[in-house]
């Protein structure tokens, strides 16, 4: 078991040096956060002064700019990894990839996972300067911190699992844009990104609520701003549960697709 771990770390370890080795290039990109996180300010600058009140759902104007410091940088760190899955699949490489002394899936995971820390730190760092020379500085505790990235690892895999499974998908259908972008979209609104789901209105709250995109971004950020011991616990099973459902089922569709590759072969 040891040994098929060291395998998979090393993986991510290697992913991890080859993203470094890229390190400004990447910074460069993403230094647009820069005019985002600035507008996004100056937009809740300006509503929280025609509000004329110190707190909108719960949070302050300084909680609500580092919440969207931490969800855009999330987001805009989750690789495309169900795009790569769509390509293997459509190009018959993964037909290769097959043989080989490794798991697809966790090979792929290690890799996903080592782009996300290092594109979320890096938009943090981006963001996160914005934000504590506009709002101040982070307004979140040791515990809170802990709390919220133990979460935030999770939302990533999540996300991992829904996006593999989309890429999947492929053995089935022409092409899964559609698919991947509608879910994009769906993690950008209902996920929390743009803004936190206590905002929205009570239908539209619970809904958002009651989709797993909601626990990708929303539970583990919220976690970082407002922290409650109660709540974590609830948000953390809740995240597991879901990840072990989409772990079942991402490996049903798995073995049904390959199923389909060796018929055909390859």
């Amino acid at each position: 078991m040891a040994q098929k771990a060291a395998k998979y770390i090393e993986v991510f370890k290697v992913s991890l040096l080859s993203r470094l080795a890229y390190v400004y290039d990447v910074l460069f990109r993403q230094l647009f956060l820069v005019i985002i996180m600035y507008v996004f300010a100056q937009l809740w600058r300006t509503t929280y002064a025609w509000e004329g009140t110190a707190d909108i759902s719960g949070f302050t104007m300084r909680q609500m700019i580092w919440y969207l410091a931490l969800a855009e940088s999330m987001v805009m760190g989750m690789p495309a990894v169900g795009m790569a899955i769509d390509e293997e699949v459509k190009s018959g490489s993964l037909a290769y990839s097959l043989g080989r002394p490794y798991n697809y899936a966790l090979f792929h995971y290690a890799g996903y996972m080592a782009e996300a820390a290092f594109r979320f730190v890096l938009n943090l760092l981006i963001a996160g300067s914005v934000t504590w020379a506009i709002a101040g500085p982070p307004c979140f505790s040791v515990k809170a911190s802990l709390a919220g990235l133990l979460c935030m690892a999770i939302g990533f895999a999540i996300d991992f699992g829904v996006q593999f499974g989309i890429g999947l998908t492929a053995f089935w259908v022409e092409d899964t844009w559609a698919f991947r972008f509608l879910y994009t979209r769906i993690v950008m609104i209902f996920g929390g990104m743009m803004l936190p789901l206590d905002i929205l209105p009570d239908p539209v709250r619970r809904l958002a609520q009651a989709l797993p995109t909601s626990l990708i971004v929303y539970g583990p950020v919220r976690t970082f701003i407002s922290f409650s011991a109660g709540e974590w616990a609830m948000l953390a099973v809740k995240q597991v549960g879901w990840l072990t459902a989409l772990c079942v089922t991402v490996t049903l569709v798995y073995k049904k697709g390959v199923k389909r590759v060796n018929v055909h072969g390859g």
